[in-house]
């Protein structure tokens, strides 16, 4: 998937939260100021089996940069259409940092799977 599914092909993964983990292996959940917060991704229908997506990453926030050095793109829900709709405006989100987000170490708790 390249440039051309990244403009053309958005899409939204709604989601609690999403984790990173530091050098030391600790494991830390962040999460939005909603129940659920929108992180920008890009899908590539198949012909055959599933379809797929990526969730696009940024540099990191200031409150994830201790952590990690990379992050999901975050999506405001007040923009989550026009991320899909409008090109420049998927443009100027992705190099934004306007995310609330809280940080919570987790400790001894094994990582959710989504898939059923």
């Amino acid at each position: 998937m390249g440039i051309s599914s990244a403009l053309n092909r958005r899409c939204l993964i709604p989601a609690k939260g999403f984790y990173e983990w530091n050098e030391k292996k600790e494991k830390f959940r962040f999460t939005g100021t909603e129940e659920l917060i929108y992180l920008g991704g890009f899908f590539h229908g198949q012909t055959e089996g599933f379809d797929e997506f990526m969730i696009m990453t940024k540099p990191p926030v200031e409150l994830v940069a201790p952590i990690h050095n990379r992050m999901p793109v975050v999506i405001p829900a007040d923009q989550a259409i026009d991320f899909l709709y409008s090109t420049e405006t998927a443009i100027k989100i992705m190099n934004e940092n306007r995310v609330a987000l809280k940080k919570e170490l987790i400790q001894g708790e094994k990582q959710v799977s989504f898939i059923v």
